[in-house]
C-alpha cells in the first residue's frame, strides 16, 4: 500500500490525543511512579512526556492493584488568584500553602474513597462516614470536588463560628449568611484569617479521620498543568502555590505512609526556580524525572506508526530508517540520527517533526496533482511505499522554527533574557561560536559583562540544549540533550544546536562527525 494513504504518527499534543491509549509509551516510568512509596515528584522537561503519562494514570492502567484509587486533577484554567487567598500570613513563605493542600488533597481523597465504597456497595468505615456527613454540612451534598469549592462555598468558612467541643458529624455548625466573594476575602484581613483558622481546624480533623479509615487501600491523585498560569503576572504566587503543594505532598506521603500518593506533575525548570530546602535530595529521593534516549524514542514512535500500520494490514515496522528511500543522507547520516539530532531528545520533538515530513510529503502529491497529474513525478509519489529523505530537509525549516518558539515558550518567564541570547547569536550568523565573541556581541545589547557572567550564560545556554562543545579529541558534539549526564565545561568553541540552525539564521561553518 502507497505510504501516504495509511503513515501517521498521532498528535503532537497528549491532551488532544484521543488515540493516546491505543500507542502509549513511557518506558517504564508509569510503573516506577506506582511501585515507589517514596515518589511524589513527577518531572520532566517542556515536552517530555508528562500530560500523557498523566492522562494514563488516570484511566487505571493494570499497573494498579484492584483496590487502588485514582483520581487526577488537571488544574486548566485553575484559579490560582482564588488559591492565593488561602495563604497563611502569620507562616513562612515555605509553609504559607502547604496546608491549603492538605486541605485539597484531604477533600479530593475522602470523596474519592467514599465513592469507591458506594460503586461497590459497601459501607464505609465510620471514620470516612463522619468526616462526610461533616462536608456535606459544610458544602453541598453531594460534596462537590474542589474545583467548584474553591471560590463562594469556600469563602463561606471564613464567616464559620467552630463548635467550642470540636469538630463532629453532629456538631452544631453556624455559617453567617449571605454571599462571600474573593474581592470581600482579598480586601478583608479578618475574614482571610478566619478562613485560614478554620481550614486549619477542618483540615486537622479531616486528616484524622482518613487516616484512621484508609484500611488497606491505597489512593492516588495525580495534580497536572501546575505550569498554566505560569507567567509573568502570576509568576509570584505560583511559585509559592506550587511550593505548598510539593510540601504537602512530601508531608502526606510520610503521614499516610504510601496509602494517600499526592503526584503533582511539574516542569523540570519550573521546579529548578523554586526555594525548596533540600531541593536536590528531593528531586533523587522523592522524584522521577522523565528523559528519553535515541531507543526509548524510537519505541515510542514505532509504537504509534504500527498501531496506525496495523489498521491497513501494513507489516509491522521495526526500524525506523526503513521508512525513507535511502539509508544514508547528509554527512553519511542515517534519516533517523539526521532528525534526532535536529531536537531537544523529548517526544513532542521527534513527533512534531515526523508529522512535518509526513504532512510536507502530502503537500508535495498535492501540488504535483494540481500542476502536473500526468507526469512521472506525481505517479511515483502516489505509488512509493517509502517517505522520500530530502523531504527531511523541506520540514527542517518549519521544525527549526517551532522548535525556537518551544523553547521561548519554556523559559521566557523565568528568563526572559533567553530573547537577547538568540537574537545575539543570530546577528551572529555562525553554528560555531567562542565564548569571547558571544560576550563582545552580547555587551553591545546588555552593557559590560563580567567573567563570571558570561559564564553563567554559556552555562545555562548549554543546560538548555542550545550550545554543546567537544571533549578532548572528540568528534561528538555534546548538548545535554542527548547527554544528560554531562556538565557544562569551559571549551575553545561552541556548537549552536542543530535544531536551531535554520530559525537562527545561521551558516553552516563546518558539520560534525556524528
Amino acid at each position: 500500500m502507497p505510504i501516504l494513504d495509511w503513515i501517521d504518527i498521532g498528535k503532537v499534543a497528549a491532551e488532544r490525543d484521543e488515540e493516546l491509549q491505543n500507542y502509549f509509551y513511557d518506558a517504564g516510568i508509569s510503573k516506577q511512579i506506582v511501585d515507589n512509596p517514596n515518589i511524589f515528584l513527577m518531572l520532566g522537561r517542556k515536552g517530555a512526556g508528562k500530560t500523557a503519562v498523566f492522562l494514563h494514570l488516570s484511566r487505571k492502567p493494570d499497573i494498579f492493584n484492584e483496590n487502588d484509587i485514582v483520581l487526577s486533577l488537571s488544574l486548566t484554567n485553575y484559579s490560582w488568584n482564588a488559591h492565593g487567598l488561602l495563604k497563611r500570613d502569620e507562616k513562612a513563605d515555605s509553609l504559607s500553602y502547604r496546608d491549603s493542600w492538605r486541605f485539597v488533597i484531604l477533600v479530593e481523597s475522602l470523596n474519592g474513597l467514599s465513592n469507591y465504597f458506594e460503586e461497590k456497595g459497601e459501607r464505609p468505615p465510620t471514620e470516612i462516614r463522619d468526616a462526610m456527613k461533616l462536608l456535606e454540612k459544610l458544602f453541598a451534598k453531594p460534596v462537590p470536588t474542589w474545583t467548584d469549592i474553591l471560590g463562594e462555598k469556600l469563602y463561606k468558612l471564613s464567616t464559620l463560628r467552630l463548635p467550642s467541643g470540636g469538630l463532629s458529624p453532629e456538631a452544631e455548625l453556624s455559617l453567617d449568611g449571605g454571599e462571600i466573594t474573593f474581592e470581600d476575602v482579598r480586601g478583608n484581613a479578618s475574614l482571610r484569617n478566619s478562613l485560614s483558622h478554620n481550614m486549619d481546624s477542618l483540615t486537622n480533623y479531616l486528616e484524622t479521620k482518613l487516616y484512621a479509615g484508609i484500611q488497606n487501600k491505597r489512593i492516588f491523585i495525580l495534580f497536572d498543568r501546575l505550569d498554566e498560569a505560569w507567567d509573568s503576572t502570576s509568576l509570584d504566587v505560583c511559585k509559592h502555590i506550587n511550593i505548598g503543594l510539593i510540601q504537602a505532598s512530601d508531608y502526606i506521603s510520610q503521614k499516610f505512609e504510601g496509602k494517600l500518593r499526592p503526584v503533582a506533575f511539574l516542569r523540570e525548570d519550573i521546579f529548578e526556580t523554586l526555594s525548596i530546602n533540600d531541593k536536590n535530595k528531593l528531586k533523587e529521593d522523592c522524584g522521577s524525572l522523565l528523559k528519553w534516549d535515541r531507543e526509548s524514542l524510537q519505541k515510542m514512535l514505532l509504537y504509534r506508526l504500527n498501531y496506525f500500520a496495523r489498521r491497513y494490514g501494513i507489516e509491522e515496522i521495526t526500524d525506523l530508517n526503513d521508512l525513507f528511500d535511502r539509508k544514508e543522507i547528509r554527512n553519511r547520516a542515517t534519516p533517523v540520527s539526521y532528525i534526532n539530532r535536529c531536537t531537544f531528545m523529548r517526544p513532542r520533538d521527534v513527533i512534531c517533526f515526523y508529522k512535518k515530513i509526513i504532512d510536507n510529503m502530502k503537500d508535495e502529491k498535492l501540488a504535483l496533482e494540481a500542476e502536473l497529474p500526468d507526469s512521472e513525478d506525481y505517479k511515483k509519489i502516489c505509488l512509493t511505499e517509502v517517505l522520500y529523505s530530502d523531504v527531511i530537509y523541506s520540514a527542517e525549516a518549519s521544525f527549526s522554527d517551532w522548535l525556537k518558539d518551544e523553547l521561548k515558550d519554556e523559559w521566557e518567564t523565568q528568563k526572559p533574557e533567553i530573547n537577547i541570547y538568540l537574537n545575539t547569536i543570530t546577528n551572529m550568523g555562525k553554528t560555531l561560536i567562542t565564548k569571547e565573541e558571544l560576550k563582545t556581541n552580547l555587551e553591545q545589547t546588555m552593557g559590560q559583562i563580567d567573567p563570571a557572567t558570561i559564564r553563567e550564560i554559556m552555562s545555562f545556554l548549554f543546560e538548555v540544549s542550545v550550545i554543546g562543545f567537544k571533549v578532548g579529541g572528540s568528534n561528538i558534539w555534546r548538548f545535554k540533550s542527548t547527554m544528560p549526564s554531562q556538565g557544562f565545561n569551559e571549551a575553545d568553541i561552541y556548537r549552536v544546536n542543530f535544531g536551531l540552525t535554520k530559525s537562527l539564521g545561521l551558516t553552516e561553518t563546518y558539520q560534525a562527525e556524528q
